[in-house]
């Protein structure tokens, strides 16, 4: 399980206990299990081969975000550190990105974080625990990390290390379980505390995430794009569509890096001048576009939606393909430029980034 990680006391809790088997092999990696859809911390320790398969990222990008409130202030380098040991792993390509500070906490809202705090599952000897989103066929698509705030966190290579403990937990959020190998130099996924050589990671470690890699390749993924058709001066709006776009796949590479059509929607009338139909439609608001962002980065609606309310406020949202009155184009308020196209989000079919 991914509860109750890492232990300081030299002994791991009974559900997490391992049964000695005769000499320890030369790989001991586990990876998780888990085919619940919604927020876990728990799951299986299996194999890289087994038939049920493992919990696992379809995009390779994943940006993490630091909460420094209480004992968060002061660990971005050692957070930074601690991604940079799982992105330089040889033959992956997962990419672990800092991305800055947060106000978000333990909850699911489209963001990877890490937080102190008392509770959030993590309490006693607990020192950190690790949460997973799962979507269906234990794809991960967001993932937060809560240190126990009863102990005191360092930086400075004594103990509690920050680093080796971030570093195990990231583990855990890439879908690696707890090693069953007990020989020496200790893997970082092992399940009990022992210091600050949990900052290195060991070629079980690294064996681990290749293996991941290995059983689940990222694919050449698309999203939908859509494109500004025409801007109606006379009331001050855009008219947007699918010129082209593949409502049913994607159409554009998800590492491609563009806009998100944002839209305030406020349910105003269709003005007089402006004719719908059942390709035509109208939606009240106001629509905007963020700066580029790559594809990979959109790992769920609410990442993306996040996304709309970190540029333009509060009541923003990612463009649907299937808005109330919408249609395969649609007018709202609002001048865009009209130099790329930009992505927008379809309720019902799999032609997004996330899926």
């Amino acid at each position: 399980m991914i509860r109750n990680t890492l232990r300081p006391a030299l002994a791991a809790a009974a559900f997490l206990a391992l049964t000695a088997s005769g000499a320890a092999p030369s790989f001991g990696f586990r990876l998780i299990q888990n085919t619940t859809i919604g927020r876990v911390s728990a799951g299986n320790l299996v194999t890289c081969t087994d038939p049920g398969g493992f919990t696992h990222w379809a995009n390779s990008n994943i940006n993490w975000f630091l909460n420094t409130a209480g004992q968060g202030a002061g660990k971005a380098t050692a957070l930074q550190n601690a991604l940079a040991s799982w992105t330089n792993v040889a033959s992956a390509d997962h990419t672990l990105t800092y991305a800055g500070t947060t106000a978000a906490g333990w909850a699911t809202d489209g963001q990877n974080t890490v937080l102190w705090a008392n509770g959030n599952g993590c309490t006693g000897s607990c020192l950190a625990l690790t949460a997973l989103v799962l979507q269906a066929g234990q794809v991960i698509v967001e993932t937060d990390i809560t240190f126990n705030a009863a102990y005191a966190w360092q930086t400075n290579g004594t103990d509690y290390d920050t680093e080796a403990v971030a570093t195990h937990e990231l583990g855990h959020t890439l879908g690696i379980h707890h090693t069953e190998l007990t020989s020496t130099p200790q893997p970082t996924m092992a399940a009990i505390y022992f210091g600050n050589g949990g900052r290195t990671l060991e070629a079980d470690d690294i064996a681990a995430l290749q293996c991941a890699q290995s059983r689940y390749p990222f694919s050449a993924r698309q999203g939908m794009t859509w494109a500004k058709v025409s801007h109606e001066s006379v009331y001050g709006t855009d008219k947007v569509g699918c010129a082209g776009c593949n409502p049913y796949v994607g159409d554009t590479s998800c590492s491609s890096a563009l806009p998100i059509l944002c839209i305030a929607p406020d349910g105003a009338p269709t003005p007089s001048g402006i004719t719908t139909d059942f390709y035509n439609g109208w939606i009240g608001g106001n629509i905007g576009l963020t700066p580029a962002v790559q594809g990979t980065q959109l790992t769920s609606i609410a990442a993306a939606n996040a996304r709309c309310q970190g540029f333009f406020g509060s009541g923003w949202q990612m463009a649907e393909f299937h808005h109330p009155l919408g249609a395969w184009y649609w007018s709202s308020r609002g001048n865009i430029n009209n130099a790329s196209r930009f992505w927008v989000y379809i309720n019902d079919q799999p032609a997004n980034c996330w899926n």
